[in-house]
């Protein structure tokens, strides 16, 4: 509390004279620098103010608190930042075991193998990792799918092309039987022809039998009819 002060001639005359509240960041009292305010007083039915009142503050403790408090700020932003660059190390980090899981899952799908599971807690986030892990697991399940299917519809064809090697086998057989007819009914026709010529052989030779007797019995009937004569 400094009590009263001296004014100088330019609060005096913006405050008393001109009726106007007057502050200064620099003003110097006893050699030292002050904040101060000054406010007239007025007085009811007087239009000069009788004096005036000041508020004064040494400059160097204001600037003193406010270098305070600017310490306290940046402390406070620098404790703030390093919290939320944890934060953000923590998040981070668990997103990207989360992705990492996701990774392998499809890993293990590229090596064909289907039996790898995608972590149910990461499936259910409302995010778009999560939406990533429920498209990893719908592709999983429906190559298993498709796996499954391909293995049932190899299985039928296995039952077809075993049925059709049994009917080609039976085939085989039943070609062979009608080749063995024909070879019989070949050798049969062969034999029939052989007997046939044959028999025309035996009929000529009774032609040339019947032919010679019927010159033999002209023969015996020119002698007969000599004879008489």
């Amino acid at each position: 509390r400094l009590g009263a002060i001296q004014a100088t001639d330019d609060v005096v005359a913006a405050v008393l004279e001109g009726r106007e509240n007057y502050f200064s960041a620099s003003y110097v009292i006893n050699g030292e620098e002050y904040f101060a305010y000054f406010v007239p007083i007025n007085n009811t039915g007087i239009k000069k103010p009788v004096g005036m009142v000041s508020m004064c503050m040494k400059r160097a403790d204001i600037e003193s608190s406010i270098n305070d408090i600017i310490k306290m700020i940046i402390l406070v932003a620098v404790v703030g930042l390093v919290v939320c660059a944890c934060l953000i190390l923590v998040v981070a980090t668990l997103m990207a075991n989360r992705i990492k899981r996701g990774v392998n899952v499809l890993g293990q799908v590229a090596e064909g193998d289907l039996t790898g599971n995608i972590n149910k807690k990461d499936a259910k986030a409302k995010d778009e990792i999560g939406d990533i892990i429920r498209a990893v697991g719908e592709l999983k399940d429906k190559l298993v799918s498709v796996v499954a299917n391909i293995f049932e519809k190899s299985g039928e064809v296995y039952e077809c092309s075993n049925t059709l090697s049994d009917a080609t086998a039976e085939t085989t057989i039943a070609v062979e039987q009608v080749e063995n007819a024909v070879c019989e009914m070949a050798e049969g026709a062969t034999s029939q022809a052989e007997d046939t010529q044959q028999a025309t052989e035996s009929v000529l030779e009774m032609g040339e039998l019947i032919e010679k007797t019927s010159g033999n019995v002209d023969e015996l009937y020119d002698n007969a009819n000599r004879m008489e004569e």
